[in-house]
């Protein structure tokens, strides 16, 4: 990536999620884009609010809730 993709608001946004404990990810490019953290269940609860707060004035900025399948990607037949 390029730095010039990196706003202050996703650098704060991944700096928050390293000091919570959790790994965070930029994706995305073009004037769109996402950052997602993972992380414990609680911490990431933690990290939701204090992201929630941090997007609180962005424009086009949000929470986007999401879950991660424990068991993967299956074939059914």
């Amino acid at each position: 990536l390029t730095p010039e993709a990196f706003t202050p608001i996703i650098t704060r946004l991944i700096e928050e999620s390293e000091k919570a404990g959790c790994g965070a990810r930029f994706t995305g490019a073009g004037g769109g884009g996402a950052v997602w953290a993972l992380g414990e269940i609680d911490t990431i609860q933690r990290l939701r609010e204090i992201w929630a707060y941090i997007l609180k004035g962005a424009k086009g900025g949000g929470i986007l809730e999401c879950n991660v399948d424990p068991i993967g990607v299956r074939v059914l037949l």
